[in-house]
């Protein structure tokens, strides 16, 4: 092997180490970083061979003195003739590595796309048939998560502000993680390193603590630990957490570490491990890796075998995807895009609410054409990634924190993304309303139904109490059973105001008559004698003398 071969093989190994440092990305071809990684190597150390084979007088004074002119097109083409002969260290074979693995990850992207695969696509997340049962209820709101993570934060700002051996040094992660604990849902963060300096002041020791959110009473406190942390995302060299997880598994596809606790009160890192079904895309849950960010020791899990205490697996983002390519998917991929029938997705946010011991992340399903109302709502275990859908039809999230707003609009205050609870069987979304300093203001409980149904407190219970009230007069009925879809021609069509609220009543031409609050579905205003429109009940109101549907399409 010729010397100057041996000096290319060298930097190209220097270029790969630097940048592997920097970029950490998993040594594992089925992932694009892998090969970006392999490009961005191949094209770095060619440049460098170029620079350190023909330094830039080499222009000006080489070409200068051989030719007795100026640099010109032709001298660039006799100098790539001839470079890579030997003389120089300058070669080709770097570039042309570097496309290669371009070309290779293009296709390997074309030929993992939903394209080929929907059915493969659609089934890594396949929903089971749950019932309104399944709901935490309102006498259980330990089980619901009422606070966003915004209010967390400033909650937390405060407690570690209040502490003056520590507000110099460190800062409050914004990477807020809900947990169960006791029984009860809170949030958790870890403090983190206020910058280079002070972790160059603090590394030995590490981070003293977590600060813990009660999500119910707002109770914000700061936990010290026995033994510091000192593998955090905010560590440097060695101490950076996903640096220190990537050396330890370098071919694994691993997701973003989650600040956890346990039973105990003790701090760990938990990291998802994916597998990829195919080249470059389809990604599904294989396992878990737990550290202790104190020792640096992890251990890997597979996802069968996660202990008990480990809440966060799956992020509420990758289980709302999750379900997105089964409900888009699931009828081919060519139907996802012309004509969508049957597709549905879930809504832009998500919630949690705990079952035992266990997290669930939980999200509206609507169809891909719908803008104000869902079909029915998922729970997915963050830890198993098992998903239940309940089918109830009603308003989505985002309506519902429209509604609770505007029974408080004076005073200008902000819906927290709401949480789902059955109220005397009835579903109903609470949430809390908070002033622009991320205050809780009031509470307030939406109908899912008829979300024109809103009770507004300064306590849960109180808005809970009013709540029952309106529901007890009959201002929202319980959905329950399949739903059925039938088309109907209209006799006539009367509105009428009932507590508040403004309901059409549609009367087919046999004399049955069907109910719905024009809130819920506002194409009813339009519709008028003569009309043939499809409407959805549940079966449980075959025979009643007024049928409340859900929604109707003209």
């Amino acid at each position: 092997m010729k010397k100057l071969n041996i000096k290319r093989i060298l930097i190209i190994i220097v270029t790969a180490l630097i940048m592997f440092w920097f970029l950490l990305p998993p040594l594992n071809p089925q992932t694009p970083e892998f090969w970006s990684y392999l490009v961005g190597v191949f094209i770095v150390s060619g440049i460098a061979c170029f620079i350190l084979g023909r330094p830039a007088s080499f222009f000006a004074g080489r070409f200068s003195r051989r030719y007795g002119k100026r640099f010109d097109k032709d001298d660039l083409k006799d100098m790539w003739q001839n470079a890579g002969d030997g003389s120089e260290l300058f070669s080709l074979r770097p570039f042309l590595l570097a496309a290669a693995c371009f070309i290779i990850s293009a296709l390997f992207a074309l030929i993992s796309s939903s394209i080929f695969h929907a059915g493969t696509y659609a089934n890594r997340m396949v929903p089971e048939n749950g019932v309104f049962e399944d709901l935490p209820t309102s006498d259980d709101v330990d089980h619901i998560s009422l606070m966003d993570t915004n209010s967390a934060r400033i909650l937390g700002d405060r407690v570690i502000g209040s502490l003056t051996d520590l507000v110099s040094q460190f800062e409050v992660s914004d990477g807020y993680t809900t947990l169960v604990y006791n029984d009860t849902i809170i949030k958790a963060a870890p403090l983190e390193y206020g910058g280079f300096f002070k972790f160059v002041n603090n590394y030995k020791s590490g981070v003293p603590g977590y600060v813990k959110v009660d999500t119910q009473s707002f109770d914000a406190t700061f936990v010290r630990t026995a033994q510091g942390m000192k593998y955090m995302e905010r560590g440097y060299f060695f101490n950076y957490l996903p640096r220190h997880l990537r050396i330890q598994y370098p071919f694994a596809i691993l997701g973003t570490p989650q600040f956890e606790i346990d039973e105990e009160g003790l701090p760990y890192c938990v990291t998802p491990v994916y597998k990829r079904l195919f080249l470059f895309q389809g990604d599904v849950i294989k396992g878990a890796v737990i550290t202790d960010p104190s020792s640096g020791e992890s251990n890997y899990y597979d996802l069968g075998n996660i202990p008990d205490w480990v809440d966060n697996v799956l992020t509420g983002n990758f289980a709302c995807s999750l379900y997105d390519a089964y409900g888009s998917l699931r009828n081919g991929w060519l139907n996802s895009v012309i004509g969508q029938k049957g597709c549905l997705k879930t809504t832009d946010d998500f919630g949690y609410l705990a079952k035992g011991n266990d997290l669930f992340i939980y999200t509206g399903v609507t169809s891909v054409n719908a803008d104000e109302s869902n079909l029915g709502f998922i729970m997915v275990n963050a830890r198993t990634g098992i998903c239940t859908y309940v089918e109830c039809a009603g308003a989505e999230e985002y309506s519902a924190m429209t509604a609770a707003q505007g029974a408080v609009q004076n005073y200008g205050y902000q819906a927290s993304f709401p949480s789902l609870v059955t109220v005397d069987n009835v579903p109903t979304y609470v949430m809390v309303l908070k002033d622009s300093g991320g205050l809780v203001k009031e509470y307030a409980a939406v109908n899912v139904n008829n979300y024109t149904i809103v009770s507004v407190s300064t306590s849960l219970n109180g808005a809970l109490k009013e709540y029952r009230g309106r529901i007890a007069k009959g201002g929202a009925t319980v959905p329950s059973g399949e739903t059925i879809s039938k088309k109907i021609t209209v006799a006539s069509v009367v509105f009428a105001d009932t507590e508040g609220n403004t309901y059409a009543y549609l009367i087919d031409k046999d004399d049955v008559i069907y109910k719905i609050a024009v809130a819920a579905d506002e194409t009813v205003v339009a519709v008028k004698e003569g009309d043939v429109v499809t409407v959805e009940y549940t079966d449980d109101q075959e025979g009643y003398e007024v049928i409340l549907i859900s929604s109707i399409e003209r």
